[in-house]
């Protein structure tokens, strides 16, 4: 059965499962942003490269002014849910964690190296979760494989 439904295959075609939906969606949204905004916000921190820091910095703006537009979508489809509108799992973030680190270490250029790899890094994880209510849509119009379809022919 599809979520929100009580007929299988069908989704429930009510205002109040769509804005549920799009609440969820908006609310995964925002915690990318929030995510990849806190990851820049660190790489800053790394940065001696002055053109990389113009670059990172626009980028910084960027989500921050998405931030602050996804929080108000959200606000006007949910108010309960903006109540709660904060970051969610940054404490333990392991690119976070990994620019702290060269930070702590003292050399500057290799903390720009790590930040940097961060960043790459950061924008594939952004793009996967952005990417991934379609990914699922296409999963789910996907037939299964059959073993017959996987077997090597000789």
């Amino acid at each position: 059965m599809a979520e929100g439904s009580s007929v299988p295959g069908k989704l429930d075609a009510s205002p109040d499962a769509a804005a549920v939906r799009i609440g969820a969606r908006l609310r995964a949204l925002l915690d990318a942003e929030w995510r990849r905004v806190e990851r820049h916000r660190k790489a800053l921190e790394c940065v001696c490269d002055a053109a990389l820091e113009r670059e990172w910095r626009a980028t910084l703006e960027h989500g921050t002014e998405r931030v602050a537009d996804l929080v108000h979508r959200l606000a006007a489809l949910d108010p309960a849910q903006c109540a709660d509108a904060t970051p969610r799992d940054l404490a333990d973030d392991p690119l976070i964690g990994a620019m702290a680190l060269a930070i702590g270490i003292g050399d500057q250029v290799a903390a720009q190296a790590v930040a940097r790899e961060c960043v790459a890094l950061a924008e594939v994880h952004y793009a996967r979760e952005l990417d991934a209510p379609q990914q699922a849509g296409r999963a789910a119009r996907t037939p299964p494989a059959r073993a017959a379809d996987l077997r090597l022919r000789a």
